[in-house]
């Protein structure tokens, strides 16, 4: 065990591990365990990971010889199996604050989001609905960033039945309108909404030039993609500005500032 504490944690948990039984044992000990906290909290799979099953058995196990509530950050994009799964992280994963299920293949199951204490949520690219999102909000009280970016199930009903206290949602590429844009920042207090390609009709953009007359002169609430009598505000949302939290989701940056980046 003394031994084992001068190695570092990845080295003890992958390959000396496999020594022997009694190497295994050791090597989940919780004194060497405890020195492998700094990378249990934030688990990626990478932009290609796949949770096909020997993956998710060894994550799991991981996790499992790991205090309760260690893990703030978890990164399943683009798995295959990623909604099925995602039960399973509930019991070590109860503290989460960033989740990014970007790109998540198959059908979302009802009662899917469990994470109470949600900071960050990335479902860019999936098929979530309208019920998904009123779970939703009725979940996670803490969530401030949304990403519902070319989620084209989700309509304006969906942002109607939701209650949530956001500061920053996109909802870029989506079947939106600036009905849905007017409701996130009256109803959501949102201060930044990503609304590139979005329908927006000449009806509703004037409504939102009058109800947001500091959009065009000061650019607060950042309407990202907004356009009004031939003038347009820039690109600066934190997605479209570099800050992108689709593709960044678990960085240092994003948690010091979600926002903007200038």
């Amino acid at each position: 065990m003394y031994i084992f504490s001068f190695l570092p944690a990845p080295y003890v948990f992958r390959s000396v591990s496999l020594v022997c039984k009694d190497f295994r044992r050791l090597a989940y000990d919780r004194q060497i365990v405890t020195r492998g906290l700094e990378l249990i909290r934030e688990i990626s799979l990478g932009k290609k990971g796949s949770l096909h099953q020997e993956a998710l058995d060894k994550l799991l196990e991981v996790i499992s010889v790991a205090p309760a509530d260690i893990v703030t950050s978890l990164s399943l994009l683009h798995g295959k199996t990623t909604w099925e799964s995602l039960s399973q992280f509930k019991k070590k994963c109860s503290n989460l604050h960033l989740l990014n299920l970007s790109g998540a293949k198959g059908h979302v199951p009802e009662n899917v989001i469990t994470f109470a204490r949600l900071r960050e949520l990335n479902v860019s690219g999936t098929s979530i609905n309208n019920n998904f999102l009123s779970q939703l909000s009725r979940t996670c009280k803490h969530l401030y960033c949304l990403n519902i970016a070319r989620c084209l199930n989700v309509t304006h009903e969906g942002i109607l039945q939701s209650s949530f206290n956001l500061a920053v949602i996109n909802m870029a590429y989506c079947l939106l309108g600036g009905e849905s844009i007017i409701h996130a920042i009256n109803e959501y207090d949102c201060t930044v909404v990503c609304m590139r390609k979005l329908r927006v009709t000449s009806a509703s953009a004037s409504t939102i030039a009058m109800l947001f007359p500091d959009v065009l002169e000061v650019g607060i609430p950042i309407i990202c993609g907004f356009s009004f009598s031939g003038s347009s505000c820039p690109n600066v949302c934190c997605w479209c500005s570099g800050n992108d939290l689709t593709r960044n989701l678990l960085s240092l940056e994003s948690c010091l500032n979600p926002f903007i980046q200038l």
